[in-house]
């Protein structure tokens, strides 16, 4: 097991990282966020499948690298929490704050290899179509951080890259479109 102080700052981009999470998918091990521990980095990261955003919680950490998915139901009772709260992440994970505990099973399951799709290209052949519903999960997060801008950069039909301020990376999968869409498009703008 692993105790990690969460500050009031880094609880606010745990709530960021959330947004990016699966909410009742079948693929149970999306519906929260999960903590690395890797070479004493501890990052935070969610992804629904679709869109997936990453974010460095602590540095210069100590201990056995791990993975642990935090459950979402978790992550909302930790919402309002007003200041630092302590998590104990293992099989089980204990949340203290104040004087209060919570405490839920971790996700049993494997977090999808984030890494694999981190990557920043540079294919800018075609346009790509987004789903405006996805974009709004970035927007809700850099809400969240209080940031007002964030940067989306399109990478033709592969995924998109954006940042929120300094803290958050991530990727977001472009549509699909049929050959049918696209001759609409090209009727119109030819």
């Amino acid at each position: 097991m692993s105790s990690v102080t969460v500050t009031a700052d880094q609880a606010k981009l745990i709530q960021a990282i959330a947004c990016f999470a699966g909410t009742k998918d079948i693929r149970y091990y999306l519906n929260g966020v999960c903590f690395e521990q890797r070479s004493g980095v501890l990052r935070i990261v969610a992804t629904d499948g679709t869109v997936a955003g990453v974010a460095v919680l602590q540095r210069d950490r100590e201990g056995d690298d791990f993975s642990v998915i935090v459950p979402n139901e978790l992550l909302k009772l930790l919402s309002k929490v007003k200041g630092a709260y302590t998590l104990e992440l293992g099989e089980k994970i204990v949340a203290c704050y104040g004087c209060q505990e919570s405490s839920c099973l971790a996700i049993d399951g494997t977090f999808p290899d984030w890494r694999r799709v981190m990557v920043c290209s540079t294919n800018a052949q075609e346009v790509a179509h987004y789903n405006p519903e996805y974009l709004d999960k970035i927007k809700m997060a850099a809400g969240k951080l209080k940031v007002a801008l964030y940067n989306f950069t399109q990478h033709g039909t592969n995924a998109g890259n954006f940042t929120i301020g300094d803290k958050i990376c991530g990727v977001l999968m472009p549509m699909r479109i049929a050959e049918a869409d696209k001759s609409v498009f090209d009727s119109i703008l030819n």
